[in-house]
């Protein structure tokens, strides 16, 4: 026996079953796969194979309370109902040794989660024809589950739970030509600007963020130079993502790069009584979005 669920703009699906006498049919019938409302590629970190993850809704239209024990899913992906025509995508893991309770006239999301295959290699294929069925999709592309499964009864002295059932659901995609987007308005907040601590160095060093910066930030470097006056050379780089350096001598400004993602190098003389330069560092300073930064630069001890 099988029947056709339509849900509109969902997956829909075909159940059908084959049971023992001692399973009621009609409980089984009202028995819903009502869509897909998730599939997802995981990595799993201890053998670096990948799982699919598959929500699927489930609507128990029964008025008691049912349940699936003891239950093995094998997945599929394919045209039509031959096997030949199906490719295996694996078996799920999670609802082996976990029951599946299904409460009276509610739609219960039940994950799978799919140990696709063994080795790397097939693992790639199976990821690429679930992006097909997914980026691609077509009214003759279904996905096939097959589970086997004790099911049980709730009743008022406790469960009822019959021999093991044989199911397939097959489910259908229902395409929509195109996806609707609408104008939405995200209000932006400027992160406010981290101060970094200030650091005394001495000329002839070199000096670096240390890590990758996300949100503006200001760091400053007072550097020893020896002479209260003479020529050095600066030399920097801010990479791609504008950073802005900037460099002074008793209060005045003696270089101000800009907000750039550059590289060079330059000669500056300075004249004076003091012989600390102040080096300003605002990391991030056209900040666009979460972008990461990275900056250094290098300061010779005056001629």
């Amino acid at each position: 026996m099988k029947k056709l669920m339509i849900v509109a703009l969902m997956l829909v699906g075909v159940f059908g079953f084959a049971s023992s006498g001692k399973c009621d049919s009609e409980l089984i019938e009202k028995i819903e796969v009502l869509m897909i409302s998730g599939m997802e590629m995981r990595p799993n970190e201890k053998d670096g194979l990948y799982y699919a993850d598959i929500t699927v809704g489930i609507r128990n239209k029964n008025e008691q309370t049912l349940k699936l024990e003891k239950s093995s899913f094998d997945f599929f992906i394919g045209r039509g109902n031959q096997l030949a025509q199906r490719t295996y995508i694996g078996k799920d893991i999670t609802y082996q040794q976990q029951d599946i309770l299904l409460e009276p006239g509610v739609i219960t999301p039940v994950t799978f989660r799919i140990k696709t295959t063994t080795d790397k290699h097939t693992d790639l294929e199976t990821g690429i024809v679930i992006l097909n069925f997914l980026g691609q999709p077509s009214s003759e592309r279904h996905i096939y589950i097959e589970g086997r499964f004790n099911f049980g009864i709730k009743m008022e002295r406790g469960w009822s739970v019959g021999e093991a059932v044989r199911v397939e659901w097959t489910l259908c995609p229902q395409i929509k030509p195109q996806l609707p987007l609408r104008e939405c308005l995200v209000e932006y907040v400027e992160p406010t600007m981290e101060i970094g601590e200030t650091v005394e160095m001495g000329c002839n060093n070199f000096a670096k963020a240390g890590h990758d910066i996300v949100i503006p930030r200001l760091d400053t470097y007072l550097v020893e130079m020896g002479k209260p006056a003479g020529m050095f050379t600066l030399g920097y780089e801010t990479y791609t993502e504008p950073d802005r350096l900037v460099i002074e001598y008793e209060g005045k400004t003696l270089l101000d790069t800009g907000c750039i993602g550059d590289s060079g190098s330059t000669q500056i003389s300075y004249s004076g009584k003091e012989t600390k330069l102040k080096v300003s560092l605002y990391s991030r300073c056209d900040f666009v979005g979460p972008m990461v930064t990275d900056w250094d630069f290098s300061i010779s001890c005056p001629q």
